[in-house]
């Protein structure tokens, strides 16, 4: 999947989102609250042992960029 902004603003900025399998508008989780639907974070940051930092998952968009691409993998 891709996905696209445009015309965001320079700045510092970070992405995570989670794939909502079942359309209910909320990233399920199991018995022992860990996500059970996919989810992922700019940078490709994977959590260890516990949530990732902001640090792990900031990115920077400058005026001089006219694309900036950053990949990441659903965790499931």
């Amino acid at each position: 999947m891709v996905v696209t902004f445009a015309n965001v603003s320079e700045g510092e900025y970070a992405l995570r989102f989670f794939h909502d399998e079942n359309d209910n508008g909320t990233l399920d989780t199991n018995l022992f609250g860990l996500p059970a639907e996919g989810y992922g974070f700019s940078n490709n940051a994977k959590p260890n042992f516990g949530p990732v930092s902001y640090q792990e998952i900031k990115f920077n968009v400058t005026e001089e960029q006219t694309l900036l691409v950053n990949k990441t993998e659903v965790i499931y």
